[in-house]
């Protein structure tokens, strides 16, 4: 199967366009030569082995990395050299596969200090916001958001890891991004956690954000994405609906039915 064009591209409405984007370390190339749209409301999950590439994928439109070359455009805005921060405050959320969050802060303040860095105002914790600042606000309805609005005052490491996670989510939905990508949002979570988390992430994209996610769970992945891109060995492989990616021979046997 070749690579499938996003179906809207002809609209312009793109969220993110990458174009001939490569990156590595030293002598080794370890994305390569990436070509990938995704539309404004889009959910697009990313497959493939273990060193396929994917996070180092995420890590590039995110900023973490800059690329050797190649492009990066969000809603046809350059952000190819940007800062993380800025990126963030075009609108890119992002969160990792390992835990981000401030483990000896409450839940509350922890998203109140998400909130007020996207807002651009102080890093100063301890500020006694007023009931109706705006910073304060926004961390409490994202904590509503994630059903966490009742663990607010608890210290983020008496959490499960299920919750934790939803705690990131709420952390990144304080920002109000139009383009969020996850980054194994469900690595370490138990079979119990994984379904409400799940209900979270579609609940987030059906309210009109734009979604790229690195997963792992096949049958999460089939159920909640509208195309799926497979990487391998740097390269997209293809890109498709949930069902051609499923059925394709090539696929299977570099990802579904090989090594990962």
């Amino acid at each position: 199967m070749t690579a499938l064009p996003s179906p809207m591209t002809e609209s312009g409405d793109l969220a993110l366009r990458i174009a001939g984007l490569e990156w590595g370390v030293g002598g080794l190339t370890i994305v390569k030569d990436i070509d990938l749209t995704v539309n404004a409301g889009e959910f697009l999950s990313v497959i493939g082995p273990n060193g396929a590439g994917k996070t180092s994928l995420i890590n590039l439109i995110s900023g973490v990395y800059l690329p050797r070359s190649g492009s990066i455009a969000m809603f046809n805005n350059d952000v190819t050299n940007m800062r993380p921060a800025d990126r963030t405050r075009r609108g890119l959320g992002r969160t990792f596969q390992t835990s981000s969050l401030f483990p000896g802060l409450t839940v509350g303040e922890n998203v109140r200090l998400a909130a007020q860095a996207a807002l651009g105002g102080s890093l100063r914790l301890f500020t006694a916001p007023r009931r109706d600042d705006q910073a304060t606000a926004r961390a409490e309805d994202a904590l509503e958001r994630v059903d966490l609005a009742n663990r607010r005052k608890d210290v983020v490491s008496a959490l499960s890891h299920g919750d934790k996670r939803k705690l990131e989510m709420a952390v990144v939905l304080a920002a109000e991004p139009k383009v969020l990508l996850l980054d194994e949002p469900t690595a370490g979570v138990s079979v119990e956690e994984t379904q409400p988390l799940v209900g979270l992430i579609r609940d987030v994209h059906q309210s009109g954000t734009t979604i790229v996610m690195v997963e792992h769970r096949m049958e999460f992945i089939v159920d909640i994405s509208d195309r799926i891109a497979v990487m391998h060995e740097g390269k997209i492989l293809t890109v498709g609906t949930p069902a051609e990616v499923m059925a394709d021979e090539e696929v299977r046997n570099a990802y579904l039915g090989g090594h990962r």
